[in-house]
């Protein structure tokens, strides 16, 4: 979706540097570093946000992400479990008729 940056940068330029202060967002769920999308960020602070609304989007949208990757690797575990299930009832199926 776009580049993932930690909140916490050390380097000036076009990308956004954030502290992980105390009290941020990401912080209160439990996520150590906040990350955001820089693309989503530099985005919204040209159509006019405000710093703290873009940064906010981006980290949301970053999470949202991260979530959505965690589902498609379940979702893989889930097809190979699937697969297991159906390759052990097909050789049961022909293990009683052949047999």
């Amino acid at each position: 979706m776009g580049e993932r940056l930690l909140c916490k940068q050390e380097v000036t330029g076009s990308i956004p540097v954030f502290s992980t202060m105390e009290g941020n967002r990401s912080d209160r769920r439990g996520g150590g570093m906040a990350v955001m999308i820089a693309e989503v960020y530099e985005a919204l602070m040209e159509a006019g946000a405000s710093e703290a609304k873009a940064r906010a989007a981006a980290e949301s949208l970053a999470n949202y992400e991260s979530r959505f990757s965690k589902i498609e690797a379940d979702l893989l575990v889930v097809k190979w479990m699937l697969g297991v299930v159906i390759a052990g009832i097909l050789s049961l199926l022909v293990k009683s008729f052949a047999g």
